[in-house]
Order: structure tokens, then C-alpha cells, then sequence
């Protein structure tokens, strides 16, 4: 009540006392400690024309006539004018005379200010009221309720407000939370911040549901704790909503392991395909149609292995400063000769446009996945319109799209003439693995792929669509003051490499068709190779091979001690021995995740013979970190 700056105030008939909480003598310019109290307060403050009006509509409701639903102002000890909107009940004993009136009052000078037309009555107060999702009670000092709003009622099963008024609060708490509330009560009354929190409450009918409530305590004008006042809200829909976001985030990080776990094991399929290809390649033509089959198969499935990282938060990020517009005008081309000649592509550029941060080549896969949905659903073709504008969203327009802060966006929409979706479509369209294409035509992680790389760079995704009308996907991202960078005009040169000099390495991968690849890799530039397929072998072969070894070539991930303590104790056994671990990770994962410095030495998989045999004389030169992988 204190936080929407609403008074409390308590009229004892009989005693002819009035009774205030602190925020009735803010509303009247002074404190609590103001001589002779409220009810001195009272007959000075309210302003001299109103008075006898003012009087005249409590003695009529005192009679019976009508409820006190009024306004006036107050004048405050240094002549500041205040307007005051009251709201009372009466309480009457079963004769009917009136016991007790309690009310409310509040702050509106700014809303009459700004709506010096607009009265409020008493119906369309109440009725405000009654729309709103909070309920307001008031209790006596031992928790009895004396006043509860229509919302209350409602909320917890009431007929009436005589149902309610004379039963204890607690009763409406489950049992289990009541110490706590009870105390949150205690603490306010020791001087405690005023503070929500959440509860089980009990309807009429027994039925539980979550509430949050906030509460406070009334106090005289001696500053005497007299009652509570207490605001709820039910929390139900929150609730299921949280948790259902919890479970759809356990469900995607389960689904993101498995899809990182099969990009890892796929990747040394591809180490083995790729690496064999490259090796015949250099006994066969250059245009042996075979080999140009089998790359162009081992670049389709690294595409989905980047998919499978990209979705499981385990790729590569390379954010920098850009125009969104350049990043369309670049990919516009590649994007035609995807969607074919019978399909239209437009582009709307907005000007000017904030720059962004994110991995430029990502978006472009981003573009690329929307373009070929955007295709698929035009089977008799049509148009694609891509379009860039800047958006500024305010709280307000918060409702859609979710997950965004309020600020300056870019946002980047792919619209299609398409055959558009149904809401049971769209409503899982971002689920990993779900397509609605042909068995063979579509992985279902395109999407989830494009949402992961809106959120990686602080945005998201919307869809817009219906049956027979198309679809609109649009990509928010937060704009950035950053200047955009100019690209190097010159390539950097690449390093140039001796011949390999013999050395002897110890080859440790556990996967057969990997190890045998890079065994066959080695062997053919020059180098002496010992082989084993997990850490036990390779401390036998160490140990078995008492002339130096120059190098060890180990998988990051292998059975019980993994690749990372294993370089430790061949470090420990042989000191002058370098490390060149491997793994289907990226690096910057890996290092982020505690497993190997930042500027370890690692070959990322897939790799090519030449990238392999790169790496390894990269290191052997003395040109590699001499850093150990740790934990």
C-alpha cells in the first residue's frame, strides 16, 4: 500500500476516534508526531470550501444513505494544495447503527492535473477495481480481517465481504507457510523493511493456489502498530509459466548435450572421410568425379556438424561491429541461385541503420536457413523480402517479441508469399529436430540453429504467420555505439613451413578410423609414429620407448583420464616432450569450460592432412604454447 501511496485510515464511531497509518499524514504535509494527531489533522487539513461537503457525505453514509466514495483537497502547513480521493466502508453492529467507518485515501493532484476533464465516479471506480488482478485486505492486530476489496472476494471464494471480515488471515495460508508470513508481520513491527514475498493460499473450497503478497502495518498517531494492510496478486499463471520455461530449458540443455556429444563423434567420422579423400586425391586426377562426390558430401556434413555445435551453444562466436545491410548485400547473390529463378528476392534496406554486434557468417547462415524455408514454402514460387529497419521498444511493447529489454534494436525480417502455418505449427517451430518437410528433407534444426545465434548475440526471433498468407520471421538484435570496422584490404600470409626432420610422435585416439587416418597422415610426411587407442596404451608405449619423443598427438577426449592428464604425466615422464591435443570442441569452448588455456595448443576436427601436418610442425618448431591442459 505504501509503495502505491494509499492511506489507511480508521473512524471508531462510538469513540469518536480517528486512527491514521504513516502514509495518511504524509498525504497532509506532516508527520506522525504532529500535535493532536489525526484528528486535528483532519479538521485542518481539508480545505475550507470542501469542509461542509466533505462532512455532509460521511454523515450520509454513516446513516446509511450512501458509501463515501469522494474527493477534496488538503492544505498543507505551507500552503501547497493537494487533491485527495477517499473511500470508505461502514461497519454496523445487528441493529444497524453504525460502529466504525474505515477508508483509504490517496494521492491524485497529478491525475487531476493531467485530466483536469476526466471525474472519476463511483462506479467507475469500483469497476477499475474490480478489473484489477490485486487484492487489498486490512486486519486487526491479531490478523482478523476488517476490510478485503472486491478482488479479494473473488480471489479467495468469498460470497461476500461479511464472509470474510472477523476470520483470521492465516486460516487462507497453507499451514506450512504461516510461521513465515507471521514473521515477515514481526519483522515490520521491529522497524523490518516493508518487503513481497510468495505463499500457498487456501480458497473457501480448500483449493491451493500461489500468492504474492506485500504487506505493511497501520499505526495511530502515537506510532502504534493498530492492524496490516496487505496487497496480493495471484501468481498462478507466472508460476506455470516459469515453469514451463524451466522445463523447456532442461529439455534443451539435455537435447543440447546429445546434439554436441553426436557433433563431437561425427566430426571424427568426417576427420576420416575428409582425410581420405585428400589422400587419394593426390593419386587420382584432379577431376575424378568420385572424389569431387565425396568432398562435396564431407562439406554438407560439416554444415550440419555446424549446426549441431551451433545448437548446442559449442561453436565458434566471432562477434564484430556491423551494418546489417552490408551483411545481406554480400550474401544477396548466393541467396539467389539458392531459391532458383522462379522465386523473387527483394530487398528493403531501412537508412539510416544501427550497427550490431554479432558473427557476421553466422547471420549469414542465419539468412540462408530463412531463405530456404522461405523457398520450400513456395513451391509454385513467389517473393522473398528481406528488409532492415531500426526499432526503439519501450516496456510496452515487451508483450511481443518476449525475452528482449527494453532499448534500440536492428531488426532483420525474411518475409515470404508462402503457404504460412497454423498456430499449432508455430508454437513449435523453435523445437529442436521438429520439421514439417519430407522425411530426408529437413534435420529441424535450422530454426533452433537461428534462435540460438539471435540469443548468442543479446536478441531473438519472432514469427508472424497464417494459413495462406505467408510468413514473416524477424531477427532482433541490440544495436551498438561501437564504430564498424574496415576490413583489411590485403590477406594475411600464411606461414611458411620447412620440411618435417623425422621426428618420433605418440599418436593417442581412441577412435580406430581416426587414429589409422592420421597414423597413415604422419607416416607419409616423414615422421616416426607410435599409436594407441586410450592413456594406458600410451604410457606402455612411453615406457616401452626409451629414445626421446618429440611430440604427443592426443585426443582431448579418451576414456578415464581423458587427453588433458594424460599431456600431464607424459609432461611429468618425458619434460622435454610438446603437446598437440585434438578434439571435435572449438577451442574457445573448451577453454571457457576450464579444460585447456586459451592458448593451448589444439587441431580442431575435422581437419585436412595439410592443417594437420601444419599444426604439428607449428609446434615442433618451437612455435606453439608450451601451456599444459588442466582441469
Amino acid at each position: 500500500m505504501r509503495a502505491g501511496g494509499i492511506g489507511i485510515w480508521d473512524f471508531d464511531v462510538e469513540r469518536d476516534t480517528l486512527t491514521w497509518d504513516d502514509q495518511m499524514f504524509r498525504l497532509y504535509g506532516i508527520t506522525a508526531e504532529q500535535p493532536g494527531g489525526a484528528q486535528e489533522a483532519w479538521q485542518s487539513g481539508v480545505h475550507s470550501d470542501d469542509r461542509e461537503r466533505v462532512d455532509a457525505e460521511i454523515a450520509a453514509a454513516l446513516r446509511g444513505e450512501k458509501e463515501l466514495a469522494t474527493e477534496f483537497r488538503v492544505l498543507w502547513p505551507d500552503d501547497t494544495v493537494r487533491d485527495i480521493r477517499a473511500l470508505a466502508t461502514v461497519q454496523r453492529d445487528v441493529s444497524g447503527r453504525p460502529v466504525r467507518m474505515i477508508g483509504t485515501n490517496w494521492d491524485i493532484t497529478e491525475q487531476k492535473r493531467a485530466q483536469e476533464a476526466l471525474q472519476e465516479s463511483e462506479a467507475l471506480y469500483r469497476s477499475i477495481l474490480a478489473a484489477s488482478p490485486e487484492d487489498i485486505t486490512i486486519t486487526d492486530l491479531d490478523g482478523r480481517i476488517r476490510m478485503i476489496s472486491p478482488v479479494g472476494i473473488r480471489l479467495f471464494g468469498f460470497g461476500s465481504e461479511a464472509d470474510a471480515v472477523g476470520r483470521s488471515f492465516d486460516e487462507f495460508l497453507v499451514p506450512d507457510d504461516r510461521a513465515r508470513a507471521a514473521a515477515n508481520v514481526a519483522s515490520r513491527s521491529q522497524g523490518g523493511a516493508a518487503r513481497s514475498d510468495e505463499y500457498r493460499a487456501l480458497r473457501v473450497d480448500g483449493s491451493v493456489f500461489p500468492i504474492e503478497v506485500s504487506g505493511d502495518l497501520i499505526r495511530d498517531a502515537d506510532g502504534q502498530p493498530t492492524g496490516a494492510v496487505f496487497v496480493g496478486r495471484d501468481i498462478t499463471e507466472r508460476k506455470l509459466a516459469e515453469e514451463a520455461l524451466l522445463l523447456q530449458a532442461q529439455k534443451m540443455e539435455t537435447v543440447g548435450h546429445l546434439a554436441g556429444g553426436i557433433a563431437h563423434d561425427f566430426n571424427n567420422l568426417l576427420v576420416v572421410v575428409a582425410g581420405n579423400a585428400e589422400l587419394a586425391h593426390k593419386d587420382l586426377p584432379p577431376d575424378d568425379p568420385r572424389i569431387a562426390e565425396i568432398e562435396d558430401a564431407t562439406r554438407r556434413g560439416a554444415a550440419l556438424t555446424r549446426q549441431l555445435l551451433s545448437f548446442s551453444r559449442r561453436q565458434v562466436v566471432l562477434p564484430e561491429v556491423l551494418d546489417l545491410n552490408a551483411v545481406v548485400g554480400e550474401i544477396r547473390e548466393m541467396l539467389r541461385h539458392v531459391i532458383g529463378a522462379e522465386i523473387e528476392l527483394r530487398f528493403e534496406p531501412g537508412k539510416p541503420l544501427g550497427a550490431v554486434r554479432a558473427d557476421g557468417s553466422r547471420l549469414g547462415q542465419v539468412l540462408m536457413n530463412l531463405a530456404v524455408n522461405a523457398r520450400d514454402a513456395m513451391p509454385d514460387g513467389g517473393i522473398i523480402t528481406i528488409a532492415t529497419r531500426d526499432v526503439a521498444l519501450a516496456e510496452e511493447d515487451l508483450a511481443h517479441p518476449v525475452s528482449l529489454t527494453p532499448g534500440r534494436y536492428v531488426a532483420l525480417s525474411v518475409t515470404d508469399t508462402g503457404t504460412g502455418m497454423d498456430a499449432a505449427t508455430r508454437a513449435r517451430l523453435f523445437e529442436p529436430f521438429f520439421t514439417t518437410k519430407a522425411p530426408g528433407s529437413g534435420t529441424g534444426l535450422g530454426l533452433p540453429s537461428v534462435l540460438r545465434i539471435a540469443e548468442q548475440s543479446g536478441g531473438t526471433v519472432s514469427v508472424e504467420s497464417e494459413p495462406g498468407c505467408g510468413s514473416t520471421f524477424t531477427l532482433y538484435l541490440p544495436t551498438t555505439d561501437d564504430p564498424i570496422l574496415t576490413p583489411l584490404i590485403a590477406p594475411v600470409a600464411p606461414i611458411e613451413l620447412g620440411e618435417p626432420g623425422g621426428e618420433t610422435i605418440l599418436l593417442v585416439e581412441d577412435d580406430p578410423g581416426v587414429r589409422r587416418l592420421t597414423e597413415r597422415i604422419l607416416a607419409v610426411a616423414g615422421y616416426t609414429v607410435l599409436t594407441a587407442r586410450d592413456e594406458a596404451a600410451a604410457l606402455a608405449a612411453l615406457a616401452a620407448h626409451p629414445a626421446p619423443i618429440q611430440l604427443l598427438l592426443a585426443d582431448l577426449i579418451l576414456p578415464r583420464i581423458g587427453g588433458a592428464e594424460l599431456a600431464r604425466r607424459v609432461a611429468e615422464a618425458r619434460p622435454g616432450t610438446r603437446i598437440l591435443l585434438m578434439s571435435g570442441y572449438p577451442g574457445d569452448i573448451l577453454a571457457g569450460n576450464g579444460v585447456l588455456p586459451a592458448d593451448a595448443n589444439l587441431v580442431e576436427k575435422p581437419f585436412t592432412a595439410d592443417e594437420l601436418i601444419a599444426a604439428v610442425h607449428r609446434v615442433l618448431s618451437g612455435r606453439g604454447s608450451q601451456q599444459l591442459p588442466s582441469y
